[in-house]
């Protein structure tokens, strides 16, 4: 779904590093200049001339085939439905002037509103048995996605608190019978680690689950 304050807050924290304090004064700016719509909102609702404009510009850059129509519901009860969900207010517009952690804001917020109305990704659960050549009889196992199509991860990929999760997952395309050249073997040992201090993108989330609010 588009940007609501607390998920804002919680991917500027992971994809730019910003503060949830300096997010959300870029994002008072933005808002001022006409740029996006309020800031602060628990709402993934779009108006209908935002789908339909939305709907428009992806067409024109992507293609027919990357559009489909989404209208989101908002599921926390203790939500301020006043405001629309944050997004642009001109679908067309994909950059502005403004200093540089204005642009990658607004740019960020563009991605996820335009998202929201994309097509679903299509990817192919595979995996693939690799035979060793020094040693017969034993293999490794990769196991992973394919991209058939990319649908809306050709603008935006959600991250996770999780780093290693997030590297995961994706295979290039391979053939049955190739050869693959060993390029590095890394030999990882492991140990259980207590949990993981909140980051600030963390905990916005936490306060949120616990139906605390937002900051």
């Amino acid at each position: 779904p588009p940007f609501t304050t607390s998920t804002l807050q919680q991917e500027a924290s992971r994809k730019l590093g910003m503060s949830v304090n300096r997010t959300m004064s870029v994002a008072q700016k933005l808002y001022e200049e006409g740029f996006i719509t309020y800031m602060r909102t628990d709402s993934t609702n779009l108006a209908e001339s935002a789908i339909q404009a939305m709907g428009a510009e992806i067409v024109k850059q992507f293609g027919p085939k990357y559009h489909h129509e989404r209208r989101f519901k908002t599921k926390n009860e203790s939500a301020q439905e006043a405001h629309e969900a944050i997004r642009p207010t001109y679908a067309e517009r994909q950059n502005v002037s403004g200093n540089r952690d204005e642009q990658r804001l607004y740019e960020l917020i563009w991605k996820r509103a335009m998202a929201s109305q994309m097509a679903d990704a299509e990817l192919e659960k595979t995996t693939v048995d690799i035979d060793i050549s020094t040693q017969p009889g034993a293999k490794l196992v990769a196991e992973g996605e394919v991209l058939k199509f990319d649908g809306f991860l050709k603008l935006y990929m959600e991250s996770t608190d999780d780093e290693e999760e997030e590297t995961q997952g994706m295979l290039p395309p391979l053939a049955k019978g190739q050869k693959l050249e060993l390029d590095e073997m890394t030999a990882t040992e492991r140990f259980t680690r207590p949990p993981a201090r909140y980051t600030e993108a963390g905990l916005v989330k936490k306060l949120e689950e616990l139906g605390i609010g937002r900051p």
